[in-house]
């Protein structure tokens, strides 16, 4: 591609013969010409450019006996800023409008070169608002418990957290094979009892594989064509299931549907419809999917809150803001009947010490989604 920028390296000497590699100055103004277009072939070229910052990173990563943060390339100079920008302009020329303006680094003179601020104020303009009004019944959560870990949710195989005939049933963390049971219309707990008497609703359904790559669940079935990027979202049948691609970034989700035909013809990928989306979450344990299936959950691994996305074309996520600047938020969870949203908040920024610094289980009233 004749516009992509050359990834060439400059060394500065620091003080006691340090070295320093920050990007060439042809390498930057070339990015910064192209971060000043909006056109089609200007976006291709920085994507071009992303991929290839991406591949000496991984090459760096698997080199032996090199420091592998010292050794990435993204981290030196101002390219890692760049390459911020490019995800952000991706985003907007995307029609897909996460709230990158929420962590973008507008301080600074790696900011300041490729005009952050600026790039931030046309994010904020482009978000439209949330969709779901939390203010309103942020108040009603309730903490209904303490757990020692967060549990797993569906669609994990074998979750510590899941709802089942209109309770929120959480495993018990002592080993014991135990589960209890809160009723929210009772509000309260019902007794402990044998995990058989309250087993988590289905377990037919195509998952991708734990410990074997390329593999799913039910096993000894077909292998699919999955990377790491790739998340179980939503099971949909023992053939087909949600999957987040998150390859462009955990900030920029994409949800399609896996299908694994019963001949020997390939898998597909397509995108998803509301209607399936909402069947499949009435039929499970919980999901991750609100609003009749036009929305769902998201947990970027190193965000405090949880996003909302759309679940269909055009993507756009929220963040959603559930908790204070004091708590993160993890295994959020929806209920079937999408009346009740679960899940754990965790002091932010905390020692793990669970006597002064307590996870909590909270449960939160949902308002229907217009």
């Amino acid at each position: 591609m004749p516009d992509v920028p050359a990834l060439t390296l400059a060394a500065n000497m620091g003080a006691f013969g340090a070295v320093r590699w920050d990007l060439a100055p042809e390498t930057e103004a070339r990015l910064q010409s192209l971060l000043a277009r909006d056109d089609a072939p200007a976006r291709e070229a920085l994507a071009a450019f992303a991929r290839l910052v991406k591949m000496n990173d991984d090459a760096r990563d698997g080199s032996f006996g090199m420091n592998k943060e010292e050794g990435r390339i993204s981290r030196m100079g101002c390219l890692s800023t760049a390459l911020e920008a490019i995800s952000a302009r991706r985003a907007l020329a995307d029609g897909v409008h996460p709230e990158l303006h929420g962590s973008l680094k507008t301080d600074g003179a790696c900011a300041k070169r490729y005009g952050m601020h600026a790039l931030q104020q046309r994010l904020k303009a482009a978000t439209p608002p949330l969709p779901l009004s939390v203010g309103a019944v942020k108040d009603k959560a309730e903490v209904i418990g303490r757990v020692l870990l967060v549990p797993t949710t569906p669609p994990w195989p074998t979750p510590g957290l899941y709802w089942r005939d209109g309770t929120l049933c959480l495993v018990q963390q002592d080993g014991r094979g135990q589960v209890r049971c809160y009723d929210p219309a009772a509000r309260e707990w019902g007794p402990t009892v044998a995990m058989y008497s309250r087993p988590f609703p289905r377990e037919d359904l195509l998952l991708k594989s734990m410990s074997q790559p390329g593999s799913c669940y039910p096993m000894g079935g077909r292998d699919v064509p999955l990377s790491e990027d790739m998340l179980d979202v939503l099971p949909l049948s023992s053939r087909a299931s949600l999957i987040a691609d998150l390859s462009r970034g955990e900030l920029a989700p994409e949800f399609n549907v896996i299908e694994v035909p019963a001949d020997a013809s390939p898998v597909r990928t397509r995108a998803p419809t509301v209607e399936e989306l909402a069947l499949a979450a009435r039929n499970g344990g919980g999901s991750a999917s609100l609003g009749e299936g036009r929305f769902l959950l998201h947990v970027p691994k190193d965000e405090r809150s949880p996003w909302l996305c759309t679940a269909v074309r055009p993507w756009m996520c929220w963040k959603l803001p559930l908790e204070s600047e004091d708590y993160g938020v993890r295994a959020p969870m929806a209920s079937p009947d999408g009346r009740w949203l679960s899940y754990v908040r965790i002091p932010w920024g905390k020692p793990d010490d669970p006597e002064k610094y307590p996870k909590e289980l909270v449960l939160l009233p949902l308002t229907p989604i217009p």
